[in-house]
């Protein structure tokens, strides 16, 4: 029937993710997903809390066994840790996050420039009692659109996760965490990643003629769905298709190695923003990123007579012109609409982002949504 991956589901179990429960929140441990469709599934208060507009999932203690203190406890313990890195208070933070896990993570998600890690399948686990409790991040998990996988990251250059993750977006500008970060970075570079790539290549060639079968059975390869990057819908054989992967991570690797030696921009893209808008001489800023027209917000606003607003706690925009309104997430391509016909969603070409005070969104499903021709 072809070929198949098997693997853990990510529980709570000793052979797994291993964490016991106590009647005392303050010494229970627990087991936490930070997801943004929790609200959908999930009841605010029990099996779900919020931290500046982030869900979390509560997945241990569960059932019966999660009372509502244990589950006030662990929301009071995520906010502390907020507070701490979006304060870049790194006095407070270490003494609330274990920083050599949270290291791992960030180096093992922006290696792979993980779209989902911004707000979905983030897990980690509260643990230890009293100076030794501290928040670890762990395990990972859901890599089906990173690595090049997802058109609206398909570049192996620039920054996502430390950009678009709030936590990390912090953490990166805390000149501690980023030489631990770069620290470790230069630790496994040469052995651990060399060897991961090695091994995607020699895995290949010995599983070839089955992965050949696999595709030969499920004919998928070249069936772009809508995050497929272009480059990669081309790709009709398997070879081709693995060894798209393995430039892909060769080309991020040396990217972020100039990233932690040579301290390139925090801000992706910072100085490519900044020659465009020399270039532009203060006009409307926008520039085409993997084929997408990229607009600066305030500039649309301006020269279409929309009004935009901008919460920056949320990070949620929103523009309007009379009755229509387009309400958006920073870093995400979901934007929903509320006319005269009521409330619909859909989605943009690509994931807005910003530079530094620069908000930026694919111009041509706004043009669209508010019949503008340009």
């Amino acid at each position: 029937m072809g070929v198949y991956l098997l693997t853990d589901e990510r529980d709570a179990h000793p052979s797994r993710v291993d964490v016991t429960r106590h009647a005392d929140p303050a010494k229970s441990e627990y087991y936490l997903e930070l997801n943004g469709r929790a609200p959908y599934d999930g009841v605010y208060g029990d099996t779900y809390f919020t931290v500046y507009n982030r869900h979390y999932d509560i997945r241990f203690p569960g059932g019966n066994r999660r009372t509502a203190a244990h589950t006030a406890y662990a929301r009071d313990y995520i906010g502390r840790v907020s507070e701490a890195i979006r304060s870049r208070n790194w006095e407070d933070a270490v003494k609330l996050i274990d920083v050599d896990s949270f290291v791992d993570f960030y180096i093992v998600q922006e290696l792979f420039k993980n779209p989902d890690a911004h707000a979905y399948s983030v897990f980690m686990t509260i643990r230890g009692e009293g100076d030794t409790r501290r928040l670890y991040m762990g395990p990972t998990w859901d890599f089906d659109l990173a690595a090049g996988n997802r058109a609206s990251q398909l570049s192996p250059h620039y920054l996502y996760v430390g950009t678009a993750n709030y936590w990390y977006r912090n953490l990166m500008e805390t000149p501690e965490f980023f030489d631990a970060a770069a620290l470790r970075w230069n630790e496994i570079k040469s052995v651990e990643i060399a060897q991961m790539v090695t091994l995607l290549h020699d895995t290949a060639m010995y599983y070839r003629s089955d992965f050949e079968r696999n595709f030969e059975r499920h004919d998928i390869l070249g069936v772009p769905f809508w995050a497929t990057p272009p480059q990669m819908a081309e790709i009709t054989d398997f070879m081709g298709q693995a060894e798209y992967l393995i430039d892909w991570l060769n080309t991020r690797v040396v990217w972020l190695d100039d990233f932690f030696n040579k301290r390139t921009d925090h801000v992706p893209l910072q100085r490519l923003m900044e020659q465009r808008a020399i270039e532009n001489d203060g006009n409307l800023l926008m520039f085409p990123l993997h084929g997408v027209m990229m607009v600066e917000t305030e500039g649309i606003a301006a020269a279409f007579g929309l009004s935009i607003e901008y919460d920056p706690q949320t990070q949620m925009i929103v523009i309007s012109r009379g009755e229509l309104t387009v309400t958006h997430r920073l870093f995400s391509a979901e934007y929903a609409v509320q006319d005269e016909n009521g409330l619909r969603e859909g989605r943009l070409d690509a994931s807005s982002f910003t530079v530094n005070e620069y908000i930026f969104i694919p111009i041509e499903p706004i043009l669209a949504i508010f019949d503008i021709n340009f």
